[in-house]
């Protein structure tokens, strides 16, 4: 599998790619950096999240509906429910790569927030939790996510690079290579992202009992 994401990276310029990766250790390093302040409003929402699951927690006890998510038990790795939300993530996390990828066409705008906004939490994580707490969220799975994330990044804002250097009348024709490239990208990342799924929902549990 890491051979297949080697073949994908073919796909984007280096100098695009070390540059995202640049931007990246920065945002962490910011992210690292400016935690104290971000935490007061991550608690906020955190208190919100918290109030509207056990307003949805009670309702379930009335209406007797029970939520796969919550009444799951964590070592049940036999559970038909983990399947459930191993295709649950699949789907999330193929979406955001399909908004990645194609995001590029608003001259790489979209890739930009999505480098600078998980790097940033990755340095707020690092700070407030520690690397123990970002190994045990992001292991084994992470080792596929990131690169996998570097990769249609890099395609993305190379896309919107290509975009905005377009000559004029041209724009057209490149607009359809991009797609069509970022098309294959994406069916190619589709087999790696449902491996990395898997992972997060069964290998993490078994690796760190979470």
């Amino acid at each position: 599998m890491l051979i297949y994401l080697k073949l994908l990276m073919t796909q984007v310029k280096a100098e695009i790619l070390f540059f995202v990766i640049a931007l990246f250790i920065v945002a962490v390093a910011m992210g690292y950096q400016t935690a104290d302040v971000f935490i007061p409003v991550l608690k906020k929402e955190t208190e919100k999240a918290e109030f509207r699951a056990r307003s949805k927690r009670d309702q379930e006890k009335i209406t007797g509906f029970i939520n796969p998510v919550i009444t799951y038990k964590k070592e049940n790795l036999k559970s038909p429910l983990l399947i459930k939300m191993t295709l649950r993530t699949f789907f999330h996390n193929l979406t955001v790569t399909g908004i990645v990828i194609y995001g590029g066409i608003l001259f790489g705008v979209i890739p930009l927030f999505q480098i600078l906004g998980l790097g940033y939490l990755t340095g707020v994580i690092i700070q407030r939790g520690g690397w123990h707490v970002l190994f045990t969220r992001t292991l084994p799975h992470g080792v596929l996510e990131l690169p996998l994330f570097f990769v249609v990044a890099s395609f993305s804002l190379s896309f919107g690079i290509n975009q905005f250097r377009a000559k004029k009348g041209n724009g057209l024709q490149v607009l359809k290579t991009s797609i069509r490239t970022g098309t294959m990208l994406f069916l190619a990342s589709i087999p790696i992202v449902f491996l990395a799924a898997v992972l997060e929902n069964y290998g993490t549990r078994l690796l760190w009992g979470q």
